[in-house]
């Protein structure tokens, strides 16, 4: 159940505030927690390069597809006379 359909039904109100003592006792601890879970180097194993591909080829195949087909539209629209969107 939301806490706010629970306060709601209790008929309270819940007031947050910060309290700065325990804040500044507990920022090393945040600050340590939080850069433990970024990735620091940007190399890439080749198992991921590899479960990337057919992703990659694929948008980059679809782009291509899309080109072709817009001067396919162009061409085809100046070969029967008809100059509109160009």
């Amino acid at each position: 159940m939301p806490l706010g359909l629970l306060l709601g039904a209790l008929g309270i109100r819940l007031r947050v505030e910060v309290n700065l003592e325990a804040a500044q006792r507990m920022a090393h601890r945040w600050e340590k927690k939080h850069t433990a879970q970024v990735r620091t180097h940007t190399r890439l194993s080749k198992q991921i390069l590899e479960l990337a591909k057919p992703i990659n080829l694929s948008q980059a195949a679809r782009k291509r597809w899309e080109t072709r087909r817009r001067q396919a539209q162009r061409h085809n629209g100046r070969a029967n006379g008809h100059t509109a969107g160009l």
